[in-house]
């Protein structure tokens, strides 16, 4: 059996790996040649090569087949499949449920889009349960998926220069439905609802409506998540901020359900639960202020959702390299909800600007001054948010450097 690889790229990275590893191994780059393609048995393609490349689809119409590498997993796997796909809060979920199924006591691997390639969970002791986050692109490549349960949790633009329209993009996502065993339905996206409408058994969630499996009910003016009309736990106990992981939190409960897991588990898990690294990260609490390290957020759209989603007054926390950034877009959550703002880095001068005095406005060099400056402004009641809307590098080696400094400073200040 002969292997060719190809690449568009003239020194992809791992070439001198490759080439000392497999020296028999043919090896051609730069711009494809249909007749690489239309002559092979099998096409393995990386997620980054678009389907629609003219040679690829030329060795497809002369049924060549093409998969990626989560189809060759899937093939191989002996345990049964959560699957998570949607436009936002994957990696949310999937690590949710991950912890979640683990606090039951099963043997879970998570990977996929996120830590571990798929190929490399086959390396490992089978589990009672894989867990993988899955892209348009990987799904779009895998025919044999046949999950346990399977969910998209929402479909927005996104990738629209490699689909011809939002619909494709969907169609793309949805096809994680195909033969699951069990579809995990977000009723509130009714075209992602009637994708699932033929799968075998169906859970439903909905942050607005009552007749679901997964969703909320109002008891004594608080919000509760119920699963089946049994109250799990107080939105207001969860660490996770903003409504968007209240409705990733449902999706994960409705995906548990499939696998028979106890109400303690859940509990357990959703009050432990902080969020990812660096992402509306709950860092602690102290007289009523919650501090939050959002330092993934590094353009304006990701700090607006943050600001928007704590659903408080907040002491924001920014600045850095706006790479050209038209941070007027910035403007409106901060007036509308921000107490003030510290700002740090390069591009502070501009954030003030575009902000017009609608807010105080504090200048700091570095961190421990921001996060010291925030406290001064903080009420009981409110949250301090590092979600800066720029790059890090002015001041910080990359925003994970970034997002541990604040959480640094905010311990050594609390700890005071």
């Amino acid at each position: 059996q002969t292997v060719k690889v190809v690449d568009t790229r003239l020194a992809p990275p791992g070439l001198e790996q490759v080439s000392q590893r497999w020296p028999d191994v043919e090896i051609k780059l730069g711009a494809f040649d249909v007749d690489d393609f239309i002559h092979c048995r099998e096409i393995l393609i990386s997620p980054g090569v678009p389907l629609a490349m003219p040679a690829v689809q030329q060795a497809i119409a002369q049924g060549v087949p093409c998969y990626g590498d989560v189809e060759l997993f899937v093939r191989e796997a002996k345990a049964p499949i959560f699957a998570v796909t949607g436009s936002n809060g994957k990696s949310t979920t999937v690590t949710l449920l991950t912890e979640l199924l683990r606090e039951q006591g099963l043997h879970v691997e998570l990977g996929g889009n996120i830590g571990v390639p798929v190929l490399d969970l086959l390396k490992k002791p089978v589990p009672d349960y894989y867990v993988l986050e899955l892209s348009s692109f990987q799904l779009e490549t895998t025919s044999s998926l046949k999950a346990h349960a399977a969910v998209v949790l929402n479909v927005s633009a996104d990738h629209m220069d490699r689909y011809a329209s939002l619909e494709d993009y969907r169609n793309s996502k949805t096809k994680i439905f195909a033969d699951a065993n069990w579809a995990i339905v977000n009723v509130d996206d009714t075209a992602i609802a009637e994708a699932s409408q033929q799968s075998k058994q169906r859970v439903t969630y909905s942050l607005h409506s009552k007749a679901v499996d997964v969703g909320l009910a109002q008891i004594k003016q608080q919000t509760w998540i119920k699963l089946k009309n049994e109250l799990i736990i107080d939105v207001s106990e969860l660490k996770i901020p903003g409504r968007h992981n209240v409705e990733n939190v449902l999706a994960v409960l409705a995906l548990a359900s499939t696998a028979g897991l106890t109400k303690a588990a859940m509990i357990a898990t959703l009050r432990r639960f902080t969020g990812l690294d660096h992402r509306t990260q709950w860092v602690l609490e102290q007289d009523q202020i919650r501090w939050y390290n959002d330092s993934k957020g590094t353009n304006i759209g990701a700090t607006v959702a943050a600001i928007d989603g704590l659903g408080c007054p907040v002491v924001l926390i920014a600045g850095g390299q706006g790479k050209g950034a038209d941070f007027n877009e910035l403007s409106p959550s901060v007036c509308r909800h921000a107490r003030a703002v510290v700002l740090i880095g390069e591009d502070a001068p501009l954030i003030e600007q575009a902000l017009g005095g609608c807010v105080p406005v504090a200048h700091a060099q570095s961190m421990d001054e921001a996060v010291l400056k925030a406290r001064g402004y903080a009420q009981a009641g409110d949250a301090v948010l590092l979600s800066p809307a720029c790059a890090s590098f002015d001041m910080f080696k990359n925003f994970v450097d970034r997002g541990d400094t604040f959480v640094e400073s905010v311990k050594r200040l609390i700890e005071q």
